[in-house]
């Protein structure tokens, strides 16, 4: 395209002015890609970051013309992205727009709760490192709480939660009850292992820790969440067998943090 600047010119509207038209008309046939997507708004941003400050008017109608490209792409054919949706969040967070980027999530979310394409689990996990850089780790933990009681999220929500709590306060008694409420929550198996030796080495019984103890308490590499391990080894007939009242729909209470 004309980055290579085929013009030969050293006037900086025209060459970007160029540039991205190229990438307009290259949208109109590939739109469905993301990578393309992804690209321009890269090349609109190194080009805010080159130019001085004597060009500010270029400066702010490229950084519309980015938010302007963002929009576009979320609300159309990028709409199940959840790269450029958390592009997008990224960019309205550095432009200390918190509320813009925080209905960047939301509105994800919304989406997420119609179209099983979307995965929640990844979605809340942003959110709440969003929430805890912008917010604090009090609204971090608001937000664990509601992606909790969401039927859809997984074992990697509480891990996640968990790790984050660990490491803002350094208290392994919160975060043991992160972990024993994800235990509780989804049936699942929590693994801790020695690093470099192959999980089903460890699967005997007497490597298996009981609910009560907390994997935090060992070094942090040693911890593993191993449910699709669990999910692939348990038998099919155990899984249909299993009953009504551990089922995923079956919340016990979140534990005030």
């Amino acid at each position: 395209m004309g980055k290579s600047n085929p013009l030969r010119t050293e006037n900086n509207p025209v060459i970007i002015k160029h540039v991205t038209y190229a990438y307009k008309q290259f949208l109109l046939c590939f739109g469905r890609h993301s990578n393309f997507w992804h690209e321009y708004a890269r090349y609109l941003e190194e080009q805010i970051k080159t130019l001085n400050e004597k060009e500010a008017e270029l400066i702010k109608k490229l950084v519309k013309e980015e938010a302007t490209l963002y929009e576009r792409a979320t609300k159309g054919l990028m709409r199940h992205n959840l790269l450029l949706h958390f592009a997008f969040a990224d960019f309205e967070e550095i432009r200390n727009d918190k509320k813009k980027a925080l209905d960047v999530y939301n509105n994800l979310i919304d989406i997420g709760q119609q179209d099983e394409r979307i995965d929640l689990t990844l979605v809340y996990i942003q959110l709440m490192r969003f929430t805890r850089r912008t917010e604090g780790l009090r609204s971090a933990r608001a937000v664990f709480k509601m992606a909790h009681y969401d039927k859809r999220c997984t074992y990697d929500i509480y891990t996640a939660t968990a790790l984050m709590d660990y490491h803002c306060t350094k208290d392994q008694a919160i975060a043991c009850k992160i972990s024993e409420l994800g235990l509780r929550a989804l049936c699942l198996r929590v693994w801790v292992r020695e690093p470099g030796i192959p999980l089903g080495r460890r699967a005997s019984r007497r490597d298996t820790p009981t609910q009560s103890s907390c994997p935090l308490s060992v070094p942090e590499r040693r911890i593993r969440t191993c449910a699709g391990w669990a999910r692939e080894n348990r038998p099919l007939d155990e899984l249909t067998s299993l009953p009504s009242s551990i089922s995923h729909s079956a919340h016990p209470p979140c534990p005030t943090l």
